[in-house]
C-alpha cells in the first residue's frame, strides 16, 4: 500500500476544523488557564495568526474531497506545511505562557512530521500505523485543550478580539501618476485577511491577502484627474482595522484622430500579442465549484489568481486552449477575485463574485408544547437576513436579532397540531 497516511489524514482532520473554530467563543473550559490577560503578546499573535490556522485546517479537510491521488497529495503537503509553519510562528512570535508552551510545541512537532510523511511516505508496517493514528487522535484532543485554554486565558469579560492590522498599500506608493485606466494595488496584511478598497464610499475591488499576508487588487475606470482610495481589511470575526487612503494623479494619453485622416482599425494589427476570453465574469455558487475557462490567444499565455479561495489550475498553455478555475466553499460573505491571464504583452481579467453562504439553522429544531398557550425562543443562525413567517393562525412569531420568539394559542380540543415550519433566509 502507498501512501496510506496521505488519505487517511484527510478524512480524520475534518474534526480538527471544528476543533479549531472553538476560538471565537469564550471558553467554560475546566482546564487550569493562567490568569486572562487578552493584552498579552501571547494573545496579540494567536489572534494574528488564528485565520492562517483555520485556514490551513480548512484546506487539510477539502483536500479528502480531491479525486485525484495526486492532487489530494499535494493539496495534503501544502496544508499541513501551513499548520505547522503557523504553529511555529505563533511560538517564535508570541511569547506564550509555560501552560501552553509544551502544548504549542507538541503540535508544531507533529504536523511538521505529517507533511514530512506526505512529501516521502515511510514504509509503516500496521503497528506503527496504529501508533501514529492514536498520536493523531491525541494531537486532536490536545489542539481542543489548547485552543480552549488560550480562548479563557485571551477574553475575558468586556474584552474583544483586537483589531486586524491596518493594511499596507506597497505599489504603487501614494503620490504616483498613474498613466492607465486600471492601477494594481498590491500589499501586505494580516494572514486571510479580507481586503477591501472604496473609492468615495464605494466599493471599486474585494480580494483576500494570502497565507504570507500578500495582496493584489486592480481598479479599473480611472480617468484624468485626482484620485483617491481607501483601504481596510477585515478579519474572520468580522471586524474591520483602521483604513489607509493612498492618493494618485491619473493622466491618460490621449488617442485622438487627426482631422483628415482615418480612424485606427480595432483588429489586432499582425504580429501584435492577443488573448481574450468567452466572457470577462463568473458567478460560483458559495457551494465548491468548478469550471472550464476558454482562451483565445495566438501565443503562449498563463493564468494567475490574485486571491487564495479561487484556484486556476491547468493554467497555462498556447493559442486556444482552456484552464479550469476552482472556487471554494464559502462560508462567510459574498467576496470578489481575479483571475489574470496574460500572453506576452496582452492581458485580460476575469472577474469572480462568489455568493455568501445561505445557509441556516434554527435551535432547538423542534418543539413540542402541552395543549395550554405556551412561549418558548429559538436561535436562528445566518449570515444573512431572515424572516419568520407563520403558517397557521394559532401560531404567532416576534423577531429580536438573532431570536425568534415563538407563542402557540391553546389547543381546546387537544388534537395534534404541527404548523410551526422554519424561517426563510435572504441571504442577498
Amino acid at each position: 500500500m502507498t501512501r496510506p497516511l496521505g488519505k487517511r489524514l484527510a478524512t480524520v482532520v475534518v474534526g480538527c476544523l471544528m476543533i479549531a473554530l472553538v476560538t471565537v467563543m469564550p471558553s467554560s473550559s475546566s482546564s487550569a488557564a493562567p490568569t486572562p490577560d487578552p493584552g498579552s503578546q501571547y494573545c496579540v499573535t494567536l489572534a494574528k495568526y488564528y485565520p492562517a490556522l483555520a485556514n490551513g485546517f480548512e484546506e487539510l479537510a477539502a483536500a479528502g474531497d480531491l479525486a485525484n491521488q495526486k492532487d489530494q497529495m499535494d493539496a495534503l503537503e501544502t496544508a499541513t506545511g501551513k499548520i505547522a509553519t503557523t504553529f511555529q510562528n505563533i511560538i517564535n512570535e508570541g511569547k506564550a505562557p509555560a501552560e501552553f508552551a509544551t502544548m504549542l510545541k507538541n503540535q508544531a512537532d507533529y504536523w511538521k512530521q505529517s507533511n514530512a510523511y506526505i512529501k516521502n511516505p515511510p514504509v509503516l508496517n500496521q503497528n506503527k500505523m496504529k501508533k501514529h493514528f492514536e498520536r493523531m487522535e491525541e494531537i486532536g484532543d490536545e489542539l481542543t485543550t489548547l485552543l480552549e485554554m488560550s480562548s479563557a486565558y485571551c477574553t475575558t469579560s468586556g474584552t474583544t478580539t483586537p483589531l486586524p492590522t491596518t493594511p499596507k498599500v506597497t505599489s504603487p506608493t501614494s503620490g504616483s501618476v498613474i498613466s492607465q485606466s486600471t492601477v494594481a494595488l498590491t500589499g501586505t496584511a494580516d494572514s486571510i485577511a479580507i481586503i477591501e478598497v472604496k473609492r468615495a464610499n464605494a466599493t471599486v475591488c474585494t480580494t483576500e491577502a494570502n497565507f504570507n499576508g500578500n495582496w493584489s487588487c486592480s481598479v479599473n475606470g480611472l480617468t484624468n484627474g485626482s484620485v483617491s482610495l481607501v483601504v481596510t481589511a477585515r478579519n474572520a470575526q468580522g471586524q474591520q482595522s483602521q483604513s489607509v487612503t493612498v492618493s494618485y494623479t491619473v493622466s491618460l494619453t490621449p488617442t485622438t484622430t487627426p482631422p483628415g485622416s482615418t480612424a485606427p482599425p480595432t483588429t489586432t494589427p499582425p504580429g501584435a500579442d492577443y488573448v481574450s476570453l468567452s466572457g470577462n465574469t463568473w458567478q460560483p455558487a458559495s457551494s465548491r465549484t468548478v469550471t472550464q475557462i476558454p482562451v483565445s490567444s495566438n501565443g503562449s499565455w498563463t493564468a494567475t489568481s490574485d486571491s487564495n479561495w479561487l484556484r486556476a489550475k491547468q493554467a497555462s498553455g498556447k493559442n486556444n486552449g482552456t484552464f479550469k478555475l476552482v472556487a471554494r466553499k464559502n462560508n462567510g460573505p459574498q467576496r470578489i477575485g481575479h483571475v489574470t491571464v496574460k500572453a506576452g504583452g496582452a492581458t485580460t481579467v476575469l472577474t469572480v463574485t462568489q455568493g455568501g453562504d445561505t445557509s441556516i439553522s434554527v435551535t432547538p429544531g423542534s418543539w413540542s408544547p402541552g395543549s395550554q398557550a405556551s412561549t418558548t425562543t429559538f436561535t436562528v443562525s445566518t449570515l444573512g437576513t431572515w424572516t419568520a413567517k407563520p403558517k397557521a393562525n394559532w401560531v404567532h412569531v416576534v423577531q429580536n436579532g438573532n431570536q425568534m420568539t415563538v407563542t402557540v394559542d391553546a389547543n381546546p380540543r387537544n388534537r395534534q397540531r404541527s404548523k410551526l415550519g422554519q424561517p426563510d433566509a435572504d441571504c442577498r
